[in-house]
């Protein structure tokens, strides 16, 4: 089934219990259905190939290569690039032409030390152990292999707390942002009010706004744009909202991005991180554009935030991922455990 997005048609249909989503690319209906033939066509084929694939010994390198084949139209395009680095740049090179039913834990474990002798974190390594999980395990579902023939646990790191940029430390950088181009002390001020990635805030378009009522105003990112691909709709403080409005006032251009370079065209996601990293660096501090995100939700449990409601406004579907701000509102509790008045009844003992 095709249908109009905005200018693009967008295509959504389901093979094998899966659904698959997205833009044709294509202004013409003609030419968006034939988009979606083809696209049907080549998943249908795709999954014909998982089946004749059969029980035959077949090694990690297809087991990956098919594996992207699929996630290709499921994934948002930056999370299928990510998961496509990991596994040309790390799994390929050391589990390539293995067999799935030969690999052991030992070869996971001569992983794990390349990774480390790379000085890569433990939570990074991690993450890359995570997506082969996941990659064997989708092996396993499709039929490839009879068993997941790994099983190992995760590298053990010391707990850390992420970072939180005070407001001294903000206003330098707001400081040394003015030097640079005019829209960046916008971007950080919303990022540090919204919790927004540097991807949605870079990419922010006014169709995405809805400013028309102050105390109702919401900022929607589309599911493409989001790394769970589900369309979601936030609030914005007032704060935010007159930031917003001001920035509508001046505007030149006829464009829909709301921070957008003298041609109409957004900044980069690259860019930003890198001048914000720059100017960060310039000041002692070692921070990056996403340490913005860990302030706020730092400051929204500290403030007495629910971590269900914190997770909702991140945009993340479970709370595993704003566990690791749970202290945070502990030692707020604490704090006020220790005001509570006190009695000075004393407990009677027995003699």
């Amino acid at each position: 089934m095709i249908h109009k997005r905005g200018k693009f048609y967008g295509y959504d249909f389901h093979h094998k219990g899966r659904r698959y989503r997205g833009s044709t690319g294509q202004s013409k209906r003609s030419k968006a259905q034939e988009f979606h033939d083809d696209l049907y066509e080549k998943i249908r084929r795709q999954w014909k190939g998982l089946a004749e694939v059969g029980n035959r010994e077949i090694d990690c390198r297809e087991i990956f290569e098919m594996y992207l084949e699929m996630k290709k139209y499921e994934w948002a395009e930056s999370t299928w690039k990510s998961h496509d680095w990991d596994i040309r740049a790390d799994f390929m090179p050391h589990f390539g032409g293995t067999p799935v039913i030969a690999l052991t834990k030992s070869m996971v474990n001569k992983f794990i030390a390349k990774q480390r002798s790379r000085n890569i974190k433990g939570s990074t390594i991690n993450l890359k152990l995570g997506r082969l999980r996941a990659i064997l395990n989708w092996a396993v579902a499709q039929e490839l292999t009879a068993a997941n023939p790994m099983r190992f646990e995760k590298v053990r790191e010391a707990e850390k707390k992420e970072p939180i940029i005070l407001d001294a430390e903000l206003e330098q950088i707001y400081m040394g942002g003015s030097d640079f181009f005019p829209a960046f002390n916008e971007m950080v001020f919303i990022g540090r009010h919204t919790g927004l990635r540097v991807g949605n805030i870079a990419l922010l378009t006014w169709s995405q706004l809805n400013l028309a009522e102050r105390e109702k105003a919401s900022i929607t990112i589309r599911a493409e744009r989001m790394k769970g691909r589900r369309t979601i709709s936030l609030p914005l403080i007032e704060e935010v909202v007159d930031r917003l409005r001001e920035i509508n006032k001046m505007r030149r251009l006829h464009s829909d991005y709301v921070f957008s370079k003298k041609d109409g065209k957004p900044y980069t996601t690259n860019h930003v991180t890198n001048v914000f990293t720059r100017i960060c660096q310039s000041f002692g501090m070692e921070y990056t554009f996403h340490h913005l995100r860990h302030t706020f939700a730092s400051y929204y449990i500290i403030n007495g935030g629910d971590l269900y409601i914190l997770a909702k406004l991140l945009g993340h579907k479970t709370l595993t991922q704003v566990e690791r701000y749970a202290h945070l509102n502990i030692e707020h509790l604490r704090k006020a455990v220790k005001n509570s008045p006190r009695t000075k009844i004393t407990i009677p003992t027995k003699q």
